[in-house]
């Protein structure tokens, strides 16, 4: 009987080692698929890593935060000068001004909204500058895009050095009727969406309350300008700006500026890269070197129009004259004028107000920067006191006394004057606690 058998290719010693080969090969990749997942997903995790993070979205908004006499004018004109900016100065002072008089406020579409109470302006003021950071102007007052032309802050509206891009929108406030300025908004509103920076000078919202705005707005950024409060001050008072005494104003400025640097600190962490302080005198002393530093902070090209303004205006800037216009002086000098003008004992009062506020802030004790003053002063008032004496002795003896001239009568010097005209702060908490809302613009 015959029997059949299969005959196989033989088959190379080569082939069956690839074979072979291919056969652990799998069983490996088997083994590590089952018995370890977690160091593929560990791989995958360190390659994510390693990508490059997405860029930050570009600087669409900036607000300046700061306060009354803190070199905001000289600030803001970093962004006025922007040819593609939409630059307003103190968009809120409207708010507050109707919240004192009219208690109404009116809408482009005609519509009007009790104000709020004194206190409870926050939302309020946020949605405003919401809407005004996303060029939503039907939303915002016209007390906010009209200020009225009899008060004093009308200037920053219509004076031709405020607001440079917006002037066919002044020619139009100008040629209506107040009921009739809600016709011009659409004109603005052009302007704003053209606009690749929309930059805001605000003196009355508090830093704790910008994390909405952050959150809601990844393009914003936080310029938070600060000034030596005894400088700040000093200007405040001399002007009858003030409300209360030199401690009730020191207080108040220093309470704020305490806890908006501290809330800023915290808000850095968790917004880092989108706050950045600058201080009014290093701007003053060197202000193409922090011109740059801000423009970096902002991530945007240094604008050649707003470099070449600083370049001829610093030397020569617009330190104010009475109340809002304007003179040239040299902007190092009007930084520090204060020092050789303030009297010493507000000074002093103000040193012994803020202490820790000048000390977090970097800046010096009076006692160092008046040092030459003081000691003037302190041998002026020994020879007054001796010459006081004189005088007492010679009154007690007939023949040597006379008559007092007209200029042995001690004169009132300006700060004196604004001292007595204005009235001393109270006890009251309620008062002290709404201050700070109620300081005149």
């Amino acid at each position: 009987m015959r029997v059949w058998r299969l005959r196989l290719p033989s088959v190379s010693s080569r082939v069956k080692r690839v074979l072979w080969y291919l056969c652990v090969v799998t069983v490996l990749v088997a083994v590590k698929v089952v018995f370890f997942p977690a160091a593929e997903n560990e791989q995958h995790e360190v390659e994510a890593r390693l990508q490059i993070p997405d860029p930050p979205p570009p600087t669409t908004g900036v607000i300046i935060l700061t306060y009354q006499r803190s070199g905001s004018t000289f600030a803001g004109e970093l962004f006025n000068r922007h040819p593609k900016s939409f630059y307003l100065f103190e968009p809120l002072w409207g708010i507050y001004r109707a919240m004192e008089k009219e208690k109404i406020l009116n809408f482009p579409d005609k519509s009007m909204r009790h104000t709020p109470s004194w206190g409870m302006e926050k939302e309020l003021l946020l949605q405003i500058t919401d809407n005004l950071l996303n060029c939503r102007l039907k939303e915002v007052p016209m007390e906010t895009l009209a200020p009225g032309r009899d008060e004093s802050h009308s200037f920053f509206f219509n004076m031709d050095h405020r607001s440079m891009n917006l002037k066919r929108y002044r020619e139009c406030l100008v040629s209506k009727k107040r009921p009739e300025e809600h016709q011009c908004v659409p004109i603005l509103s052009k302007y704003c969406n053209h606009a690749k920076l929309v930059a805001l000078k605000i003196l009355r919202l508090r830093m704790e309350w910008l994390p909405p705005l952050l959150d809601k707005n990844p393009g914003l950024k936080v310029i938070h300008l600060v000034r030596d409060p005894r400088g700040s001050l000093f200007s405040r008072m001399s002007r009858r700006l003030n409300i209360c005494d030199v401690n009730c104003e020191a207080n108040v400025r220093c309470f704020h500026m305490a806890r908006d640097l501290r809330w800023r600190r915290k808000m850095e962490a968790i917004y880092p890269g989108r706050l950045i302080e600058l201080k009014y005198e290093s701007y003053a002393e060197k202000p193409l070197m922090e011109l740059n530093r801000i423009y970096n902070f902002l991530n945007i090209p240094v604008p050649p129009d707003v470099e070449d303004w600083v370049q001829e205006n610093t030397d020569a800037f617009f330190e104010r004259k009475g109340n809002y216009a304007t003179t040239k002086e040299n902007s190092s000098a009007a930084a520090h004028a204060w020092e050789s003008r303030i009297p010493v004992a507000m000074a002093m009062d103000i040193d012994n107000v803020c202490a820790d506020v000048l000390e977090d802030f970097g800046y010096r004790k009076a006692s160092e920067i008046l040092k030459d003053r003081i000691t003037k002063e302190i041998k002026k008032e020994g020879m007054k006191v001796a010459a006081y004496s004189q005088k007492s002795e010679d009154k007690g003896n007939p023949q040597t006394a006379k008559p007092p001239k007209k200029h042995d009568v001690p004169s009132m010097d300006r700060h004196e004057s604004a001292q007595r005209k204005v009235p001393k702060a109270h006890d009251n908490k309620s008062q002290f606690q709404n201050i700070h809302i109620r300081l005149k613009p």
